[in-house]
């Protein structure tokens, strides 16, 4: 019957990929969270950059910086990368659109109701398992974004708070569809999502790609720092740990954003901003202390073991 029990060395080997993928996760998020200030700061004066030239420019310069990885595309399902293209290009779009038309803080709160999707679809199609713990942090995000969402839009907003949900469903599509894409290189697949959106959407953006010669600089860091690579970390960390956790775990940025743009062009946050925050961080809190006494448990099976 010992045979049916797992060895101490292959539990301790599968928490590391999984703490790996969980940090892969994190850092993305952390990286995706000055989307916000980044926007805001090219949609003022002196830059005035519009929302097509934007999302397509720096999808242009993410997509250029990791052309080098495209030979890596080997392997990884064609039908499965074409839908995932789609859904990417939706997502970025909505996005970007979604900041023009509404508050930063707005356009990505709205857009975090995206794990809702991914918690359906992950039970749905790969049979991933909704933890108790995992749902109660799931719950409290969720209240935290529609605490957030409900007090912070104003009249005439509509058409932002109608993209912004859009991006959310198209994140949660593109999300679970990267997830079954176990094969291929993950900078190549930022790649090529990056290059295709940027081809995409240029027959919109034709008309506003005058833009002064530092708005080009900003666009392309932001296209490299804040899309190309976090895109990367995202792959890395979904072929490492479940597409639940990793929704849970970005819900990190629905925090961060706004802070950056408040910090950085004044834009504040309003009362319910900041309860919603709280209660995302509380989410966040109880599935990291989840995996913490998860992975304690193991360790304490594993000197049972031996």
């Amino acid at each position: 019957m010992l045979k049916d029990i797992p060895t101490p060395g292959k539990g301790r080997a599968a928490r590391r990929r999984a703490l790996r993928g969980q940090a892969c996760i994190v850092a993305a998020a952390i990286l995706w969270s000055f989307g916000g200030l980044f926007i805001k700061t090219l949609m003022a004066e002196p830059y005035s950059v519009r929302p097509y030239a934007l999302a397509c420019i720096r999808s242009l310069f993410a997509g250029l910086a990791l052309a080098w990885a495209l030979p890596g595309l080997r392997g990884a399902p064609p039908i499965r990368v074409a839908s995932a293209t789609v859904a990417y290009a939706v997502l970025i779009l909505t996005y970007v659109l979604a900041n023009f038309h509404t508050t930063a803080a707005n356009a990505i709160l709205l857009q975090y109701f995206y794990p809702l999707i991914v918690a359906v679809g992950a039970v749905a199609v790969y049979r991933e398992r909704l933890h108790t713990k995992t749902v109660a942090a799931l719950a409290i995000g969720m209240a935290g974004v529609t605490v957030i969402a409900a007090g912070s839009w104003q009249p005439g907003e509509w058409l932002g708070v109608g993209l912004g949900l859009s991006s959310a469903v198209a994140y949660g599509v593109f999300l679970l569809i990267q997830r079954g894409i176990p094969t291929g290189s993950p900078v190549a697949l930022a790649s090529l999502y990056n290059l295709l959106t940027a081809a995409a959407i240029l027959p919109l953006a034709i008309g506003e790609l005058a833009m002064p010669p530092e708005a080009w600089a900003i666009i392309a860091v932001q296209g490299v720092v804040q899309i190309g690579i976090p895109y990367v970390l995202l792959f890395k960390g979904l072929r490492l740990t479940s597409a639940i956790t990793a929704a849970v775990i970005t819900l990190g940025e629905a925090v961060l954003n706004p802070l950056w743009v408040w910090l950085g062009v004044g834009e504040s946050p309003s009362a319910w901003t900041i309860t919603g925050g709280c209660a995302i961080i509380a989410a966040l809190l109880i599935q990291f202390l989840a995996k913490a006494n998860g992975n304690n448990a193991h360790r304490a099976a594993g000197r049972e073991v031996q």
